[in-house]
């Protein structure tokens, strides 16, 4: 019945300590206290927090590694077509020196693209892009001076797009060294 008709979140428990769980789109039969996170994306452990190598690489934990470029020059036409979710082209100037990648924290907020600069909270965009809430605490964030600038895979903030009178570009690309 869980499977048929419980809405997204809902669980069963099931014999030899397994769960079926229901997701955005799948149905989910594991261990009751395992998180299942696909091999198609970067994550952290919750809490984690990790500075970025500028430029240069960051290894991250589970076989993965950013690679950081700053970009003197750049092409706006293949910055706006980049349809690659685990790149992003950001202007190195509102990024700073020291940003981090990190899991999220109570009371984050982000402004996402395309939202004209207003914010919301980002347990609440996570929902809108039906992120399973299981895998909510593993997901990377790119942050700098405590401003949320990238829900990596997901949307890049409005505050540090690349426009015409950016001076340099950071382009941060995610590659799975597991093949």
């Amino acid at each position: 019945r869980v499977a048929q008709q419980g809405e997204t979140g809902a669980q069963a428990t099931l014999p030899r300590g397994l769960a079926l769980v229901v997701e955005y789109e799948t149905l989910r039969i594991g261990a009751t206290d395992a998180v299942h996170l696909p091999r198609e994306r970067p994550w952290l452990s919750p809490d984690a927090e990790l500075a970025l190598n500028i430029p240069g690489q960051t290894p991250l934990e589970d076989g993965w590694v950013v690679t950081a470029q700053l970009l003197e020059t750049w092409d706006m036409d293949a910055i706006v077509a980049n349809a690659d979710a685990l790149t992003a082209w950001l202007d190195a100037d509102v990024v700073g020196a020291t940003p981090v990648l990190r899991t999220r924290r109570e009371g984050d907020r982000f402004a996402p693209q395309g939202m004209a600069g207003r914010t919301v909270r980002l347990s609440d965009f996570l929902i809108n892009v039906k992120l399973p809430q299981p895998r909510r605490d593993y997901l990377p964030l790119l942050v700098a001076n405590e401003q949320l600038l990238w829900v990596v895979g997901e949307r890049l903030s409005e505050a540090a797009l690349v426009r015409p009178h950016t001076r340099r570009v950071l382009r941060l690309h995610f590659d799975s060294l597991i093949c």
